[in-house]
């Protein structure tokens, strides 16, 4: 003993091994790109071990079922937001929703590159702007500690 369950490991005991091989193998892979019979389950996934750790600590849940430290950990979650709800200056989020910008992931971009001199959707480039929108790079030549770069 000793040694972290790895994610592999983890599936296979609660789900079973086609579980692992046709989700889990090709969504750890991708999104990790790691294996994961080496990555450790509490480090990649530290929810769903908490999840199992508080199905476990239920004295009425004689078998361990995961199912029920999801609805126990969704109590506790429910409980600490009432306690200590978001500043009411904070933009209406959906717990669980990762979220954009109201006008897309462009957004972003598009407020640095104003920032940076460059008008959005202006095809001339400001005199100040620092920054090129939709150039190619043909070329990178380095000049003694500097690179230069030449566009089309």
């Amino acid at each position: 003993e000793g040694k972290e369950e790895t994610i592999r490991e983890w599936v296979t005991r609660i789900l079973g091994e086609e579980v692992f091989l046709r989700c889990i193998d090709p969504f750890v892979s991708g999104v990790y790109a790691g294996d994961p019979e080496t990555l450790s389950m509490k480090a990649a996934l530290p929810k769903i071990g908490r999840i199992e750790d508080i199905s476990y600590s239920l004295d009425w849940n004689k078998f361990g079922a995961i199912f029920y430290g999801g609805l126990a950990r969704q109590v506790e979650l429910a409980k600490e937001r009432k306690a200590d709800p978001p500043a009411p200056e904070w933009v209406e989020f959906e717990y669980g929703n990762p979220g954009s910008f109201k006008r897309g992931l462009s957004t972003l971009p598009n407020a640095i590159a104003e920032e940076l001199g460059q008008p959005v959707g202006s095809t001339t480039v400001g005199k100040d702007s620092k920054i090129r929108l939709g150039w190619k790079v043909t070329t990178v030549t380095k000049d003694g500690d500097e690179y230069v770069a030449k566009f089309d």
